[in-house]
């Protein structure tokens, strides 16, 4: 036995577990305390940790009692009040998957936005060109992310017109912590120009997915492929690099073609409009809005659970105390 990871690397020699922990290089802590001294020295209550697999090989740890809201949150979303019968569409334990992937590995997430509904992107129609859904919740997870020191970066499209007011009036008036960067992306744009090497996520919400033809469809599965940017190309080709996040209350939205089949299956239309493009994870709500604040909510979970805020500063150093009006 050596007092460092050595030990732990000959036990994985003989081991025939699938999974192994260790610790992090630089973070181990030796003590002289047997197992019976340290329960007696420190308090009980300490929550219980579970470890949740995430994609791609990692796992994070949080305590079951956070975990356990996470999924009571989950449940709020999902009301349909527009009875779309999206319940179906649910893939329980995604949006505490998404969180933690983002509260551990986040650096600088990408955000899409802006589902277009006129063809006039004049406003002399009197209404913007694109609908108010998702941006209240990008928003909601822009703040969020801000306060946890991730950068966030919005990748616009030409009728994004009422997203980049609503991004100066939130600076404006202090809700967003600073402002966020933003791309728009034209015809004429390089997408290999963009450096998709320096995000870590991609996170789209109520963001308009193709269907399997290729075509843009409405929930009344009407073909809008006339009216959109071209940011969602920039979804698609990238996404194999970067860790996605879909958020989408209808099934015609990015990241829902990971539920493609139920859309089609259980949503009005659902033949013309399932989405093409999916995600690794998906947050499915009555409105996207909802699950916006939803992924902002569990971001703040994250940062308030002992067992996972331990894990992030890696045992080292006083715990950071993340306030609810920091955050949402």
């Amino acid at each position: 036995f050596w007092a460092c990871g050595v030990t732990a690397m000959e036990c994985l020699k003989t081991s025939i577990s699938d999974v192994f922990y260790n610790h992090f290089p630089g973070c181990m802590f030796v003590t002289d305390l047997t197992q019976e001294e340290a329960n007696a020295r420190f308090s009980s209550s300490y929550p219980v940790a579970r470890v949740i697999h995430t994609s791609r090989d990692r796992y994070v740890p949080v305590s079951v009692g956070i975990w356990d809201i996470m999924s009571t949150v989950e449940n709020i979303l999902i009301h349909d009040p527009g009875a779309r019968g999206i319940a179906p569409l649910l893939l329980r334990g995604d949006l505490g998957r998404a969180v933690l992937d983002l509260s551990v590995r986040g650096r600088h997430v990408a955000i899409f936005t802006g589902f277009p509904c006129w063809d006039d992107d004049t406003g002399e129609c009197g209404l913007p060109p694109e609908e108010n859904d998702g941006i209240a919740g990008a928003i909601y997870i822009t703040r969020a992310l801000q306060a946890l020191g991730i950068q966030v970066t919005f990748i616009l499209d030409f009728h994004s017109t009422l997203l980049k007011e609503c991004l100066e009036e939130c600076f404006t008036r202090g809700y967003l912590h600073k402002a966020p960067n933003t791309l728009i992306i034209t015809q004429e744009s390089d997408l290999s120009d963009v450096g998709v090497a320096a995000f870590s996520h991609f996170l789209a919400i109520e963001k308009p997915s193709p269907a399997v033809d290729g075509t843009f469809r409405n929930m009344r599965g009407m073909d809008v492929s006339h009216r959109m940017g071209h940011s969602p190309r920039l979804y698609d080709k990238f996404r194999s690099y970067v860790t996605t996040i879909g958020i989408g209350d209808g099934g015609n939205e990015i990241g829902m073609g990971k539920v493609g089949d139920s859309v089609r299956k259980h949503v009005n239309h659902g033949h013309v409009i399932a989405a093409d493009v999916t995600c690794d994870f998906l947050v499915t709500a009555g409105v996207s809005n909802w699950g916006g604040l939803g992924v902002a909510v569990g971001l703040y979970l994250c940062g308030k659970c002992p067992v996972h805020e331990r894990y992030q500063r890696r045992g080292i150093g006083p715990r950071r105390e993340l306030e609810i009006d920091e955050v949402v």
